[in-house]
């Protein structure tokens, strides 16, 4: 889940609540917003039936991303550093005065593993607390592209 997200909830629950329980109150949350998405996109298509609909669960596909990269745990204590990860990345393209290999740069050293679970590859998994790294971004299109290209090729658009 995102590292913001988890932030929030365990904010709200003052640091009491255990890490699943975070975890769960979070894809609880995004399955029900999900269902209610999945209500209104099939009131769309039968108002326009010559409509063709292609849904990528983005957030699903998130989720399975995070988690096999170790990235799916960081909660409060990781969101100052992914936050400052994306400061030293910006300070850092604007010193190279917006060159885009500036962007591609590391967070500065590798982090050591956080006692919270969130493995130190989630610096590179996240782009901040919030929003995903390109390279995650890079994965999520190659799934949407091959999504499309199944869906075209099977001759149902």
């Amino acid at each position: 889940c995102i590292p913001l997200a988890r932030a929030l909830v365990t904010l709200l629950t003052f640091g009491l609540a255990p890490t699943a329980h975070v975890t769960a109150t979070l894809r609880s949350c995004f399955r029900l917003f999900g269902a209610a998405l999945d209500e209104a996109l099939a009131g769309f298509a039968a108002e326009a039936p010559a409509v063709r609909l292609l849904v990528l669960d983005e957030a699903a596909l998130l989720d399975d991303l995070s988690a096999a990269e170790g990235a799916d745990a960081c909660g409060l204590l990781w969101v100052p550093r992914l936050v400052a990860q994306r400061m030293r990345k910006n300070a850092a393209l604007w010193r190279s005065g917006g060159e885009q290999g500036a962007e591609a740069q590391g967070s500065g050293g590798a982090a050591a593993p956080h006692p919270s679970g969130c493995a130190s590859r989630a610096l590179s998994f996240w782009h901040d607390a919030h929003h995903p790294s390109h390279a995650t971004h890079a994965k999520i299109a190659s799934h949407a592209l091959s999504l499309i290209q199944t869906v075209w090729s099977s001759g149902k658009c």
